[in-house]
């Protein structure tokens, strides 16, 4: 492929409307690729890119100026952007891998049909799971990796579907999600055997229990049944991997299939950010914080720009004990953020378990509108009358009823009543309701003895019994 072609592509990006509106993101884009093609790809530094391109000065501290790792985590998610909207018919795809700096190009040629059977496989260089032509025109190298194994190449309308439905997984709302599944749906169709479609379904799934309120227990059957076909279509997918412990975590209780499929994604790509991010959430899970937090800063290193990390992690800062820490990383994160989910329910939880009630009120409001659960309103209007009519007492009175009249329905987990009940001083029905939350298989059940709800049960033989119960269930040690 001759420069100009690579040019053409570049200039095309940087004057698209992702790139219009920011000077920065597009003097970044054209350094990194202008050096690539000047053959110095192998100097792409934090440092280098700092100094030239942000006008740092030579001996900067780059712990403690994180702008180039910023601007880099907004500038991949620009390319997602324009390749999901305007550039998504585009030939030549600009890339740059997280982990590094050096860009690299995907060609897009079209799907061509065989005339006869396919050759004996043959071992050969290649990147991820499509045509890779280096950046190194001038002589510039930058690593592959080898698999020895046929690499399938995807259908172009199915990749370009593909990359839609991660823009808008990203965005993370229920309209959103809804839109990424039905993206990733239709490029199974026109590509069965591409594996990433699959691990964007997965991936839905997962986070639909969240922050769309489906029942969790198809959330999870469904992302593992769609994780494990692409596990089984690519084996070395760091993605895949880490879908299918997600799901066997959270979903199937199997603790130690979880963490190796979790340290098997994080062998076959160490630079995989969701990889890190969600052993990180499964560790917390088991109460190994320090652990946790140690995938949280690797995963942020990663990808600095991503909210979903900086929620996740101010949550487990809160409940490791660096309550201020996470708190203010929380707050911080919704007023830049006002719209997203996760700092809304986890300040909601903060605010509910310190006692903070008018908070507490704000936030739980807004985190049901946000996942458009009519169950999670209707808990917080009851709340919010008994709060006005009777205080805390009536708030607690009121929310309980809402919370058990929606469980008798079967519309409401048990878990979420157990906690309820147990902040109200009711410890026998607290026991009644997580028998019942475990005989469900919810997933919260796997942080139970680590809830502070439940701090007044430690010595109640029926709750020990419970514990005993699930670790029984999981393969974890009692604690």
């Amino acid at each position: 492929m001759e420069s100009g072609h690579v040019a053409a592509a570049l200039t095309k990006v940087l004057g698209s409307q992702p790139f219009r509106g920011s000077e920065r993101r597009r003097k970044l884009l054209q350094f990194l690729v202008e050096e690539a093609l000047a053959g110095r790809a192998g100097e792409l530094k934090e440092r280098v890119v700092g100094v030239e391109v942000f006008e740092r000065d030579p001996c900067y501290d780059v712990r403690v100026d994180p702008i180039t790792r910023v601007e880099m985590g907004r500038l991949r998610a620009k390319l997602l952007e324009y390749y999901a909207t305007e550039g998504a018919g585009d030939d030549i795809i600009i890339d740059i891998p997280k982990g590094g700096y050096a860009p690299r190009l995907i060609v897009r040629e079209p799907a061509a049909v065989p005339s006869q059977p396919p050759a004996p496989a043959r071992r050969s260089w290649v990147w991820a799971a499509a045509a890779i032509l280096i950046l190194g025109l001038a002589g510039a190298v930058v690593a592959v990796r080898y698999r020895p194994y046929p690499v399938h190449k995807p259908d172009p309308e199915a990749e370009s579907l593909y990359l839609k439905g991660r823009y808008y997984w990203a965005k993370r709302s229920p309209d959103s999600l809804h839109a990424a599944l039905d993206l990733f749906t239709r490029a199974i169709v026109r590509d069965p055997a591409y594996a990433k479609p699959y691990v964007g379904m997965a991936d839905c799934y997962n986070l639909l229990r969240e922050f769309a309120a489906m029942p969790e227990a198809e959330a999870f059957s469904r992302a593992r049944a769609a994780a494990r076909r692409a596990v089984q279509i690519d084996p070395h997918s760091a993605e895949a991997h880490a879908s299918l412990a997600f799901s066997s975590f959270w979903g199937a209780w199997d603790l130690a299939g979880a963490e190796r499929e979790f340290q098997r994604a994080i062998s076959l790509d160490p630079s995989c950010v969701m990889a890190h991010h969600w052993y990180a959430t499964a560790l917390s899970g088991l109460g190994r914080y320090d652990e946790a937090l140690a995938q949280f800063d690797r995963a942020q290193q990663l990808d600095p720009s991503s909210n979903a990390i900086l929620a996740d992690k101010g949550f487990i800062l809160f409940c490791a004990g660096h309550r201020e820490q996470g708190l203010a990383l929380l707050k911080e994160l919704e007023a830049s953020e006002p719209d997203f989910l996760s700092p809304r329910h986890y300040l909601a939880e903060i605010y509910f378990q310190t006692g903070d009630d008018a908070n507490y009120l704000v936030e739980a409001r807004r985190a049901a509108e946000l996942s458009q659960d009519d169950h999670a309103l209707a808990v917080y209007r009851a709340a919010q009358a008994g709060f006005d009519s009777g205080g805390r007492q009536g708030m607690m009175k009121s929310r309980l009823q809402a919370e058990i009249e929606l469980y008798d329905r079967g519309l409401f987990p048990a878990y979420s009543v157990a906690a309820t009940c147990a902040r109200a001083g009711r410890g026998g029905q607290t026991v009644q309701y997580l028998q019942a939350a475990l005989a469900k298989h919810e997933s919260s059940v796997l942080v139970m003895g680590r809830d502070p709800a439940f701090s007044g049960l430690r010595d109640d033989p029926s709750y020990r019994t419970l514990l005993a119960q699930v670790a029984r269930a999981t393969g974890e040690k009692p604690r």
